[in-house]
C-alpha cells in the first residue's frame, strides 16, 4: 500500500483507497507490482510529493 498522492492516483487509477488497519488513514493498494517500470516511475514521481520526515525530539 502507498500513500495517496497525485502521482499514485495517476499511476493506479483502478486502485480504490483502503485502510491498512483499523483507525489508519486510507492508502492505495499497489496494483502495478507486476510492471517494474511503472512501479519505479510511480515511486519517483511520488517522492517529491511526500512530506518531510518529522524529527523526534530528544527527552532531556
Amino acid at each position: 500500500m502507498v500513500k495517496i498522492t497525485e502521482a499514485s492516483r495517476k499511476s493506479m487509477p483502478d486502485s480504490e483507497p483502503e485502510s491498512p488497519y483499523e483507525g489508519a488513514k486510507p492508502m492505495l493498494p499497489v496494483t502495478i507490482l507486476d510492471n517494474k517500470i511503472a512501479l519505479q516511475n510511480m515511486v519517483e514521481a511520488m517522492y517529491p510529493e511526500l512530506p518531510e520526515r518529522k524529527l523526534k525530539k530528544r527527552k532531556a
